[in-house]
């Protein structure tokens, strides 16, 4: 039991809070701080994700009463690694931190593994320290520091320092003070005080203050290829490892700890833009750069995979539009063919003209046109009653010719040149050939009177092409008549029922007399004896005879009467006393007490004096 124990601080890792403990408690030996908070004097001085904390939680009890979540949430660095893992393996991890000591979380968080450094030393920020110390009387670690990449302080934006203590070459399981060993140590290296750097450190403040969703692969791929970086729906990833380290150059990447091999094919930013299924199981300092790579690009990232932002106004394309607003186009709804395609929207104006176009383009595409409008079509009656000629009313209206014909012939409007636009004749020559094909369709019928039409095909193939195309009509009046395929035999219903009844009767009488334990009949069981499968749920209302016979033959008080019976005889075959309990329990069957079984037992159990139950089990009458 701990009498006297102190409050954690604001961001204070768990190994600083131990420290400040061992301190004051005057203990020399590490292990008698040990024995104390975990009841054991086994363990180690764990900086970020420690274990045996519901032990710990246990032996401050009931001084001080503590949540492990609590605990785990703002005094571990288990949320910083909640962005970039699935959900399950932080609840193992968690799980595990609450176990005994020395649980392997480093293993299932990934860390052991990864390429990102972490630091050797403890580090601290010695503006922190200073607030510390007035605030509090007294410094602490704080965990924002400990993280991979944090080279500045996020608070004071100065640089973080190497401390006295090392962390990879303690001879003893130490726990060391921020008071005593915070001090700047011999081996520094020069930090330049960088915006990126300053980012860095606030996104790991961040991702350490709270547990996060994990980030896939569905959050980065739309963006990516809104910026260009993409071969169709494929991520072009040379292009992307340019633009990349082109930002995040290869020393400022080696300072940060982080490896910066992009050639490779297993180049953690080249796993990162795959489609995965799981979290993508990188380094939370990873997704950091990655992220403010795309906001440097000014992409904002949405959760929402593949939504776009398009603008709301647009100019609208009818130069006789009668809106005085310049944008005074608006978006309806916008649509994609695919996921990974452009962006479309469909644009009406107020004026009448509705178009669609790609907005996602650098110009807008304004000729795929669904309505002119009236202000339009009011612009081309005036231009058509003043005799403008067809070449003319193709510069005023800036339309194609056949947009002109079809326009004059939907409002009703008769000028001089629709009247002198001549229709087309067929040509002699084309009536020669449909002559001549007609002609070898007809003999072919003649000579073959049964062949169908996909026969026909294969043998005259070229003249059934052209009369499709061009003599259809004709085609289909002389085509012959599809083959109507012959009726398949009905089943005869009546007869099948009889059949199934006959062989359901005799599989009944069957299982009836086997010899030993009695065997619940269910139609399942005589289904499976004629070698069907399951064939009477399938077909209930088809064979009524069928399905009634087995509703008696199948019956569970039937079934329990054969059991009461059979377990009597077996009492009176072992020489035991035939009892309502020992029948129930030899039968070993749920029984449900009802008149008829209860005077079924009375009559077993008076049997039992007189010794008169037959050989087939059944008692006399």
């Amino acid at each position: 039991m701990i009498l006297k124990f102190p409050r954690p601080y604001p961001d204070e890792t768990f190994y600083s809070w131990i420290a400040r403990y061992h301190e004051r408690s005057a203990n020399y030996f590490a292990s008698s701080t040990l024995e104390s908070i975990y009841n054991s004097s086994t363990g180690c001085a764990v900086y970020g994700l420690p274990t045996g904390l519901q032990t710990f939680c246990n032996q401050l009890q009931p001084l001080m009463s503590y949540k492990l979540e609590d605990i785990i949430l703002h005094h571990t660095s288990l949320p910083y690694h909640s962005s970039s893992l699935p959900k399950k393996r932080i609840q193992v991890a968690s799980e595990r931190m609450s176990e005994n000591l020395n649980s392997d979380v480093q293993g299932i968080l990934g860390t052991l593994g990864s390429k990102v450094k972490e630091f050797r030393y403890l580090r601290y920020c010695e503006n922190c320290l200073e607030q510390d110390i007035k605030d509090y009387d007294e410094p602490y670690w704080h965990r924002v520091h400990q993280l991979p990449g944090v080279l500045v302080c996020p608070h004071h934006h100065s640089p973080t320092l190497n401390s006295l203590v090392d962390k990879q070459h303690l001879k003893s399981p130490l726990y060391i003070s921020a008071a005593t060993s915070a001090k700047p140590n011999v081996l520094q290296k020069k930090v330049i005080t960088d915006p990126r750097l300053i980012k860095i450190a606030q996104e790991s403040h961040k991702l350490v203050s709270k547990f996060h969703r994990p980030i896939t692969s569905a959050h980065y791929r739309p963006n990516l290829i809104r910026l260009g970086f993409n071969k169709g729906s494929v991520i072009n990833q040379a292009k992307l490892e340019d633009a990349f380290s082109s930002y995040w150059e290869e020393p400022l990447l080696q300072h940060l700890g982080v490896v910066a091999d992009f050639n490779s094919e297993f180049s953690w930013l080249k796993f990162m833009t795959r489609r995965t299924r799981a979290g993508l199981q990188s380094h939370p300092l990873e997704h950091i750069l990655f992220r403010l790579f795309l906001n440097k690009k000014r992409i904002k990232l949405s959760t929402t995979p593949g939504k776009s932002e398009v603008q709301e106004n647009y100019p609208c394309p009818n130069k006789f539009c009668t809106v005085p607003d310049e944008n005074s186009a608006k978006v309806k709804r916008t649509y994609k063919y695919n996921k990974s395609g452009p962006v479309y929207a469909e644009i009406h104006c107020p004026c009448g003209f509705r178009f669609t176009s790609r907005v996602d383009a650098k110009k807008l595409y304004t000729s795929n046109v669904l309505s002119f409008g009236d202000a339009w079509e009011k612009q081309f009656i005036e231009y058509v009653n003043e005799d403008h000629s067809i070449h003319r009313l193709e510069q005023l209206m800036s339309v194609t010719r056949p947009v002109i014909k079809k326009k004059a012939i939907e409002l009703g409007l008769s000028p001089k040149w629709l009247s002198q636009v001549k229709k087309k004749k067929p040509s002699l020559f084309m009536e020669k050939r449909a002559k001549q094909h007609k002609k070898r369709y007809l003999s072919y019928r003649q000579k073959y009177p049964n062949a169908t039409d996909i026969e026909l095909r294969k043998k005259i193939s070229s003249s059934i092409k052209f009369l499709l195309r061009y003599e259809r009509d004709w085609f289909d009046s002389h085509k012959p008549k599809a083959k109507t395929p012959p009726k398949k035999t009905l089943v005869d219903w009546n007869k099948r029922d009889s059949y199934y009844l006959k062989e359901a009767q005799n599989i009944v009488a069957e299982l009836l007399k086997a010899p030993g334990k009695p065997q619940r009949i269910t139609p399942y069981l005589i289904s499976k004896i004629m070698g069907e499968n399951n064939i009477f749920s399938k077909i209930p209302d088809k064979i009524p005879k069928t399905m009634t016979y087995l509703t008696k033959a199948c019956d569970r008080g039937d079934f329990i009467t054969r059991k009461f019976r059979w377990a009597a005889r077996q009492l009176y075959q072992q020489g035991k006393p035939i009892t309502r309990n020992n029948i129930l329990q030899k039968s070993a069957v749920r029984y449900t007490a009802s008149e008829i079984h209860e005077a079924l037992l009375e009559e077993l159990i008076s049997n039992e004096t007189t010794h008169q139950l037959p050989k087939d089990g059944s008692p006399s009458s």
